[in-house]
């Protein structure tokens, strides 16, 4: 019983405490960030326009997937059984060729996104590192996916990297 009590008293002090020891911690929303940055933009934009493109292939891939079921379903009646199965074994290699296509597509731009995206990423890491450096923080978290029940505004500091991001890199944007 007194081992409990004496736990409890150290486990009470302890978290009385913790505000005397509690470093100053920051939180940067990285990909807000790198969205926002002039950088980030263009190289959004950039993999915007190539993702439209491929868009547009798988696209073209799946009208003509249309045009082959709705020919199977028009000839379906009239047609023999053989041609209606070499009709049916189209349209599954096509299907077959959009679902490859389609997974090939997200791995394309996964790497993409990754090689486009890196640089400016490293970038923000380096201005964020020597901010919390020179305003003496003990840590600073990317804010994606956790869950907080609070964080103060001024320890947000994803707009403060932008504009010092900005600033550093002003020709990478142009």
């Amino acid at each position: 019983m007194r081992r409990m009590v004496a736990w409890a008293i150290v486990a009470i002090l302890g978290l009385a405490a913790s505000p005397a020891w509690a470093g100053k911690i920051g939180f940067v929303r990285a990909e807000k960030a790198v969205a926002a940055t002039k950088e980030g933009k263009a190289a959004l934009s950039q993999l915007t326009e190539w993702t439209q493109q491929q868009e547009s292939r798988l696209q073209q891939m799946r009208d003509q997937l249309d045009k082959l079921e709705q020919e199977i379903q028009q000839k379906r009646p009239v047609v023999s059984g053989d041609v209606l199965k070499s009709l049916q074994d189209q349209d599954i290699a096509m299907r077959r060729r959009l679902e490859d296509e389609a997974r090939k597509l997200n791995r394309e731009l996964d790497e993409k996104q990754n090689d486009i995206l890196r640089p400016v990423a490293e970038k923000l890491n380096a201005v964020v590192t020597d901010y919390a450096k020179a305003n003496d923080f003990d840590a600073v978290f990317i804010w994606k996916g956790l869950t907080l029940i609070y964080v103060a505004d001024s320890a947000d500091l994803t707009d403060i990297a932008v504009r010092l991001y900005d600033e550093r890199f002003p020709a990478a944007g142009k």
